[in-house]
């Protein structure tokens, strides 16, 4: 059976209505020998051609023809970043929170009538959003390739499959407080030396570095601000263990 939220044949028995076409009702599943469906055996309502029928609400699918549909690449644009926390945590910065999933490419079947698009087109391709043709439509050689201009909202699971996307404020306040946790725990001597040691190359006894890591002496204001550094992180360190 199809993932919750998804809209396809499952069971045999099963109905969908396929888009500008009949409800079709999975009667058998043909496999070759090792095992790989090759073919769904399915009768229709010939009653159902433009309309739903009145007795069940069966989901709709959109398709292309298998005879004549073309190969496509179609480009999932997501934004360039996660939700970043506020204040940003120690030793991270904005590369720190760059979406692994910015670009998701994804092999497709597109509609023949999209094999010769113009530039200035734009696509709705049903429940994912629109779309514009890429260059590599237009140089040599050629490549029918779209990308994800505007998306629409979608599922958590369909989510799941094209990226996860911006974090939501809830989880950007979870891993925040994960963060917090985590440093509560470092002895504010050995602060520096865990978080930054790449940085430095020495310290003074309370732990305030010295020297970066190069061996050259830091500059007063410098070592200043990172003094200040430490007093946080001795605060949220005394407060964790007086709450043992």
């Amino acid at each position: 059976n199809p993932p919750e939220g998804y809209f396809r044949l499952g069971a045999i028995g099963s109905e969908v209505k396929l888009r500008h076409s009949y409800v079709i009702k999975l009667k058998e599943v043909i496999k070759d020998k090792s095992g790989t469906v090759t073919k769904l055996k399915c009768s229709h309502d010939p009653a159902t051609r433009d309309t739903m029928p009145a007795d069940r609400k069966p989901k709709v699918i959109h398709w292309v023809n298998a005879k004549d549909c073309l190969d496509a690449e179609v480009r999932l644009i997501n934004p360039l970043f996660l939700a970043m926390p506020d204040p940003m945590p120690e030793g991270k910065d904005f590369l720190d929170y760059i979406n692994p999933e910015a670009m998701v490419r994804c092999a497709a079947k597109v509609e023949k009538a999209l094999g010769k698009p113009v530039l200035e087109d734009r696509y709705q391709f049903e429940r994912v959003g629109y779309f514009a043709p890429d260059y590599d439509c237009f140089s040599e050689p050629k490549k029918l390739s779209f990308n994800r201009v505007v998306p629409l909202k979608e599922s958590a699971d369909k989510k799941k499959i094209e990226g996860k996307g911006t974090a939501s404020r809830k989880e950007a306040q979870q891993a925040q407080l994960a963060e917090k946790e985590r440093l509560q725990k470092i002895p504010p001597e050995e602060f520096f030396k865990s978080e930054r040691g790449a940085e430095f190359s020495a310290y003074d006894e309370q732990g305030v570095p010295t020297h970066d890591k190069e061996g050259n002496a830091l500059p007063k204001s410098a070592m200043k601000k990172l003094a200040k550094d430490l007093e946080k992180q001795k605060k949220l360190y005394e407060s964790w263990k007086a709450s043992k």
